[in-house]
């Protein structure tokens, strides 16, 4: 759930690498193409609740929290998926 929250909170934002080799590249420069934020239509209110919660949590959480998705991403797909269903069974969904 907060993997998502983070992806999306930083797709809309821009990073310009000038020093890659390839970063003005017009191939990669169409593909990188990030609509203003004026012509997005706007985030679910899902994502809009997740993200007000991800913002009152403390740096240190934060970082928390990401080391542990990092961490998750490392492991081998069987086990991820074991992880994922201890979670969804442990934390059901409230709409």
């Amino acid at each position: 759930m907060i993997l998502a929250l983070v992806g999306w909170t930083l797709s809309g934002t821009a990073f310009a690498a000038t020093d890659h080799p390839r970063a003005l590249d017009p191939q990669v420069l169409s593909v990188a193409r990030v609509e203003p934020a004026w012509r997005r239509p706007p985030p679910p209110p899902r994502w809009q609740r997740e993200e007000q919660r991800w913002r009152q949590y403390s740096p240190e959480r934060r970082a928390q929290i990401l080391r542990r998705a990092e961490r998750f991403q490392k492991l081998p797909p069987r086990a991820q998926e074991r992880l994922w269903q201890e979670y969804r069974q442990s934390h059901p969904e409230h709409p």
